[in-house]
């Protein structure tokens, strides 16, 4: 099921790479299997978005929690 989930976020991701929500959802998944790495990349995506306010600011704390924001 996760694979079809990843497959469907990746589809979304190249018909609208700028789809916030697509972004967080698919960095939350992320975050559920413990690759949190990932989900930071997925975060700063999403933070490059038109609608970045859109991102849950407690995802990013529990984020944050589990990781530091990797420094680029």
């Amino acid at each position: 099921m996760l694979k079809d989930a990843f497959d469907r976020f990746e589809h979304i991701y190249q018909q609208a790479p700028q789809n916030t929500l697509n972004l967080q959802n698919w960095a939350m998944t992320l975050f559920a299997k413990g690759r949190y790495s990932e989900a930071w990349a997925k975060v700063k995506l999403a933070e490059a978005t038109p609608n970045k306010g859109n991102l849950d600011p407690r995802f990013v704390a529990a984020l944050q929690a589990r990781m530091p924001r990797p420094q680029d």
